[in-house]
């Protein structure tokens, strides 16, 4: 019998309450909202500190009179109608109605992602999120009309003041860049006239100045031999409005869903091409300024309340050498991918931002395909050097026809660069761009070319793990046009992330977890929380010990061994690939020696490392189970993975779950069962670690995915955890002596002989 399937499955609690009310007579709203602590405190930090809708800057009046809905008026077709949006900038939108495909694209372009459910997505308009909005093309009228076409209330006049403050400006001022030569553009001769005679922009101008100097060229946002696969038309639509009485309101509310039906079946071309009504580039103003003032003249136009969006304008850019690089026939990508794409080209340029897409969905052929539609000399900055082993795998190899001579694999062991030229597609890590220690000469050799060529387009992998503070570095060493960061979770325990988006630009898309699992995408998971008892002797340690040590006792809780047993070998039995992980070494070393399986640590070399993944992947393989250390928690690909086992975890870190949790969302085939991937954590129960857990899951609960609670292991009926009198399998045994032992040792001791129990592995 399955873990997921022994003993009673409890639910865990809601974790902040929310108080709620219903509509008064069809027509008033009466709701009191108590938000979240944790969505409050990610409001505060989100927004910037200039400006005046900020929460840190309200006082508590204005506070309560946000939470404070009861004046909110329903329209008398609410029921129509998918959106309902909050004074305090959340919304809240229903999947069920006809309208949800299109709501969803748009509010995805115009707010932040909160949570998913299964009837009701929450969404939060932030600063950042609207800036991201204008950067696609879309209008402050059309933000406000679409909103209201959409809401089942008249829309606050607080949120339309906000939205018209934060979009009032930005997106009127762009930063093109051809030729390797520098441009200010705007449609408005009012904006040229306050950029001219501004006196710093004007010490930084080169004499070029006027309307029309740009052209600009229609290009798809794919590379030649591209074909999408999975379009799908768009939801609601006549058919739907004319079925079960959808048609029943008159007057200005029938008119109001007839504009809403036809901005639906219009919506996919605007996208296209960014929305919003195009200026004929003749009617452009444009102020040309010296590349090496550029960055000072975009800190200039923030002061004076014009920030300025990059464009790179690769299509007529004649400068920058040029890569050999063509899609394999055949190649395909899906819907979201293009749609991802197409956010970011529009008329033969591009837009430097994020774009957001789960473990498995395809964040590499993203990128290459941008890379391959840029055709210019690119670099790709990756995490690990396995990562850039993987990353040249599948652009020489797989989906583009981009040449060996044309890659350097910039590493500090292998990559095969040294004694040849730079070719135009350089593959390295953040670590060997952003090193402060002395360098070899061939190292410092190739670091001086980097410098000293002007580089496309630049692609950041998993860039929500990188430090903001580096990658001033990255930029400095590695001069690029456009910027595309690429991560599964853009969410960090620090305030990093408002960083990283001043930095390399605003979101660009994010994909739903869930729709793409629905859709066959990715796998159907099932996430199951294991709670471990604690042995009587841990137990009594654990009371008795200090903090710092409390958590060693927790992370090797012998019931956590037998949880681990239990789960891998039945999941073997099932012919299952399955991957144990844990941060900290001394369980997956021990365990792993304990059960005969290969473990990975970050001590391995890379052939070995590849060796054991190659015969994991390996159907044929008896190889079903590794151990694994955060080395694997990003930038491996092991497609046949379907059952994770977590031993410990980082305390409360969203993004590492996130990242684990995607080792196994790979579609899975010719499987019609509910779930066919399995998420297992294993918690010891009453201790700080259940608080942890609950922290760490947040984001994947937002993202739709419920966790199951087990708390019995079944076997030959008896439950493992309490058989011995309640000591558990391993209870009074010399195992359970052995592992307070790994738990009561000094951290350094814990370190050398967790190395030194590597070797006898596997």
């Amino acid at each position: 019998m399955p873990a997921d399937e022994a003993g009673a499955a409890g639910k865990r609690p809601a974790e902040d309450g929310e108080e709620g009310g219903e509509s008064s007579g069809g027509l008033r709203v009466k709701l009191k909202v108590t938000l979240p602590t944790r969505k409050k405190a990610k409001s505060t930090t989100e927004e910037n500190d200039d400006l005046s809708e900020s929460e840190d800057t309200k006082s508590d009046d204005e506070n309560n009179e946000e939470k404070d809905w009861s004046d909110l008026i329903a329209k008398t077709d609410h029921g129509q109608r998918p959106l309902f949006v909050g004074k305090d900038r959340h919304c809240f939108l229903e999947k069920f109605s006809p309208f949800f495909k299109y709501a969803e694209d748009f509010m995805i372009a115009i707010s932040e992602p909160v949570s998913r459910c299964e009837f009701i997505n929450e969404y939060e308009m932030t600063q950042h999120s609207l800036h991201a909005a204008v950067s696609i093309g879309l209008e402050t009228d059309t933000i406000i009309e679409r909103l209201n076409l959409l809401c089942k209330t008249k829309l606050p006049q607080s949120i339309e003041n906000f939205i018209r403050g934060c979009t009032a400006v930005y997106g009127k001022v762009k930063m093109v860049i051809v030729d390797d030569r520098f441009y200010l553009e705007t449609p408005s001769r009012s904006i040229y006239d306050t950029l001219s005679g501004d006196e710093m922009i004007s010490s930084a101008k080169t004499g070029n100045s006027g309307q029309g100097l740009l052209a600009r060229q229609f290009g798809s946002a794919l590379p030649a031999n591209v074909r999408v696969v999975g379009k799908t038309p768009s939801m609601g639509g006549a058919d739907s409005l004319g079925s079960g009485g959808a048609r029943a309101a008159a007057g200005a509310a029938e008119e109001d869903l007839a504009k809403l039906e036809a901005m639906m079946e219009g919506q996919g071309e605007q996208d296209e091409e960014g929305g919003g009504m195009e200026v004929p580039q003749s009617q452009m103003w444009h102020i040309e300024v010296d590349r090496k003032m550029h960055l000072d003249v975009k800190k200039r136009c923030l002061e004076i309340n014009l920030p300025c969006l990059e464009e790179y304008d690769f299509k007529n850019d004649k400068v920058t050498p040029d890569l050999k690089i063509e899609a394999r026939p055949g190649t395909f990508i899906r819907s979201y991918q293009e749609k991802s794409l197409s956010k970011m080209f529009s008329h033969g340029r591009a837009r430097s931002g994020f774009i957001v897409l789960p473990c498995g969905a395809g964040k590499t052929l993203v990128g290459i395909t941008a890379v391959a539609n840029v055709k210019k000399c690119a670099a790709v900055i990756c995490n690990t050097s396995l990562a850039v082993t993987q990353w040249k795998q599948q652009f020489t190899s797989t989906w583009t026809n981009v040449k060996e001579s044309d890659v350097t694999c910039f590493l500090s062991k292998g990559g095969d660069w040294q004694g040849k030229p730079l070719g135009r597609l350089l593959i390295t890590t953040y670590p060997m761009i952003t090193l402060d220690k002395k360098r070899s000469k061939a190292g410092e050799a190739l670091i001086d070319e980097i410098k000293k060529r002007q580089w496309g387009i630049i692609v950041l992998d998993e860039v929500h793990l990188s430090f903001a503070d580096k990658f001033w570095q990255v930029f400095n060493v590695c001069k690029a046009h456009c910027k595309l960061g690429l991560t599964a979770t853009l969410v960090r325990e620090d305030d990093k992330i408002k960083e990283l988006k001043n930095l390399i630009g605003p979101k660009l898309y994010e994909a739903d977890w869930q729709d793409l699992a629905h859709q066959g995408y990715l796998a159907r998971v099932q996430c199951v929380e294991v709670w471990c008892p604690m042995t009587p002797m841990f137990m009594k340690c654990y009371l008795e010990s200090e903090k710092r040590q409390r958590k060693d006792l927790w992370i090797m809780n012998p019931n956590k061994l037998t949880a681990v047993e239990f789960l891998v070998k039945y999941w073997e039995d099932q012919d299952h690939k399955i991957i144990v992980f844990s941060d900290d070494l001394r369980p997956v070393v021990a365990y792993s020696h304990r059960m005969g399986r290969h473990c990975l640590t970050g001590s391995d070399d890379s052939a070995k490392r590849e060796e054991i993944l190659g015969k994991f992947r390996d159907p044929s393989s008896d190889v079903k189970t590794i151990f694994m250390s955060s080395v694997g928690d990003a930038a491996i690909d092991l497609p046949d993975a379907s059952v994770i086992v977590q031993i410990s975890s980082n305390f409360g870190s969203r993004q590492k779950e996130a990242q684990r949790l995607g080792r196994i969302l790979r579609p899975k085939p010719n499987s019609n069962a509910a779930f066919n991937a399995h998420f297992y954590t294993l918690v010891s129960k009453d201790t700080q670690e259940m608080y942890f857990s609950t922290k760490r899951q947040r984001y994947l609960v937002d993202q739709g995915y419920a966790f199951k609670v087990v708390t019995r292991l079944d076997h030959d009926g008896h439950d493992l955890f309490t058989m011995n009198a309640g000591a558990g399998k391993y209870g009074g045994t010399e195992m359970e002596r052995d592992l307070l032992q790994m738990a009561v040792e000094d951290r350094h001791e814990a370190r050398m002989r967790a190395t030194m129990g590597e070797g006898g592995s596997g």
